[in-house]
This record gives structure tokens, C-alpha cells and sequence, in this order.
């Protein structure tokens, strides 16, 4: 491979290798906006970021509660006597 071979190849790697710095430039761009976005709802939830996993579980924990009154509320025994009068 000639000298003139050579530096172009050289040329178009190095132009290829700018292209895909400014792609990964305007990627990590990207995911950093998206990053702030979610942060931003995150804190008009009234949540601080780091404080997320911590809500998650006391969220977790609220839901189980509140589906196991709403399961006591309903009458499920009334409802098995019923269903099997009506099938009879």
C-alpha cells in the first residue's frame, strides 16, 4: 500500500471516527435531558431522587394495605352462597 493509499485511509478513519464521536456526543445529550426530565417529574411528585426506592416500598406497602381492607369489605362468603343457589 502506497503512502498516498495509506493517508487516505488514514483520512476516512479518522473522519468516520468524528462521526461517531459526534453521534455518541449527541446520544449522551440526549440522556442527559431525559435524565433531568425525570428527575424534574420525579421532584413535582414530591420525591427526591435519592429518596425513590425508599417511596417505591412505602408505596408497596400502602397498596397491600389498602387491597387487603378493600378484599375484607366484600362479603365473599354471602357471595359463594349466592353464586351456588343460583347454578342449582
Amino acid at each position: 500500500m502506497g503512502y498516498e493509499e495509506q493517508l487516505n485511509r488514514l483520512k476516512k478513519g479518522l473522519q468516520q471516527a468524528q462521526r461517531l464521536r459526534a453521534d455518541a456526543e449527541t446520544k449522551r445529550n440526549f440522556y442527559l435531558e431525559q435524565r433531568e426530565k425525570i428527575i424534574q417529574k420525579i421532584r413535582e411528585l414530591g420525591v427526591e431522587p435519592e429518596e425513590l426506592d425508599q417511596e417505591i416500598k412505602r408505596l408497596q406497602v400502602e397498596m397491600e394495605k389498602l387491597l387487603a381492607e378493600a378484599e375484607a369489605l366484600i362479603p365473599w362468603e354471602l357471595l359463594e352462597k349466592e353464586g351456588r343457589r343460583g347454578q342449582g
